[in-house]
């Protein structure tokens, strides 16, 4: 059975319970959540919402820790928030934080999709906390792992499994190589950030998480991958899946600080994807009678001088972007003076370049980013309505 079908019991009891019932004095479900009142009809919701929540995050961490489908994460927790907020009237603070964080993490999926789950999973845990008494455990994370000697196991064993998984690249092409001594200093730094951040006595000496990784390109897939590698090693051990759960939250916190979103010009594929790209754009909009290319003549371009618009557009959207190449040409408002171009004509051309990377299948995120930088030159290059 799937994780929806299953979940379809839960949610589908709680939307009657709201639409049909009615509460101590009579009035409907709906009227008494609305109001606020703690009737039993509202305290029935809340449980059948919890224990959704619950089965929805023991789902998704399987989604995500053992199977790697991050996207998969992620829409189960979409379409179980999506379902939680007509049943949460009586809840408006909680209802209002589930309709604004669905829709920050569906932009931050856009360009990373773990991410969004993450997000959406904080989102769900708030949901599990406010819709019931929320059990305290009497012992510290660090202490329900079993302590510094279980802890030290652990590490042992997921720097072992992370340094020879391909999808890591754990030493970064041999940039980042470290000898025993290294690997020692590494784990004793792991045990001391699992210690301060789970309640235990050691205190992290190292380097702040971000300043640490600075420069070596982490991607969402490669921490993603090493993740995955914690969660093997804690299952190897037997570590119960709560305190499991708990752990890999505390490790995705750190995510934003390592992960490096690479620059445009290499998300973009580089030169050779850039110079097709431009090839197609030029191409497009030469021939778009809506942005009048040539000028009605006045500008016309020979088989050299297409070829030099062409290497100083790459050069444009390398300098834009973060590539490696210059652009040589002269600023964008001398050399557009005179032209008479129209926010029209302007819009028309970047129409044509955004139809172009699409042709190229160039994701969404990367076509509005490139798109900015264009519109960053709309007023030099604009001089007509």
């Amino acid at each position: 059975m799937s994780t929806m079908m299953a979940l379809l019991p839960l949610l589908g009891g709680a939307v009657l319970s709201l639409a049909i019932a009615q509460d101590s004095a009579g009035r409907p479900a709906s009227e008494a959540a609305e109001t606020g009142d703690a009737s039993e009809v509202s305290r029935a919701i809340d449980a059948r919402v919890r224990e959704a929540a619950a089965e929805v995050i023991r789902e998704g961490v399987v989604l995500f820790n053992e199977r790697r489908d991050a996207l998969g994460c992620y829409r189960i927790y979409q379409g179980a928030l999506i379902g939680f907020g007509p049943m949460l009237k009586h809840r408006p603070q909680l209802r209002e934080a589930i309709a604004s964080g669905l829709t920050r993490a569906a932009e931050a999926a856009a360009t990373d999709v773990s991410q969004a789950a993450f997000d959406l999973r904080g989102l769900l845990d708030r949901v599990f906390e406010e819709t019931g008494q929320v059990t305290i455990p009497d012992r510290s994370l660090w202490d329900r792992l079993g302590g510094e000697e279980a802890v030290r196991a652990v590490v042992h064993d997921f720097v072992a499994l992370a340094a020879v998984d391909p999808d890591v690249d754990f030493f970064r092409d041999g940039r980042f190589a470290l000898d025993a001594i290294g690997i020692a200093r590494l784990e004793r730094l792991l045990v001391e950030f699992i210690s301060s951040a789970s309640g235990g006595p050691l205190a992290y000496s190292g380097r702040g998480m971000e300043d640490v990784h600075q420069g070596m390109a982490i991607s969402g897939a490669e921490f993603d991958a090493l993740a995955a590698d914690l969660a093997a090693v804690l299952r190897k051990y037997e570590v119960p899946r709560a305190e499991a759960d708990e752990l890999i939250a505390l490790v995705a916190s750190t995510r934003k600080e390592i992960v490096e979103v690479p620059p445009l010009w290499d998300r973009l594929g580089g030169e050779e994807a850039v110079r097709a790209v431009v090839d197609d754009f030029v191409a497009r909009t030469s021939r778009n009678p809506e942005v009048n290319f040539t000028r009605d003549g006045r500008y016309p371009l020979d088989e050299d001088g297409v070829r030099r618009l062409k290497d100083l557009l790459v050069q444009f959207i390398s300098e834009a972007s973060g590539g490696p190449l210059v652009y040589e040409g002269r600023p964008m408002g001398p050399v557009h003076r005179g032209m008479g171009i129209t926010r029209a004509e302007f819009d028309a051309m970047a129409a044509d370049l955004a139809a172009s990377l699409r042709e190229y299948e160039v994701p969404q995120a990367e076509i509005d980013e490139l798109l900015a930088a264009v519109e960053s030159t709309r007023g030099q290059i604009v001089e007509g309505r």
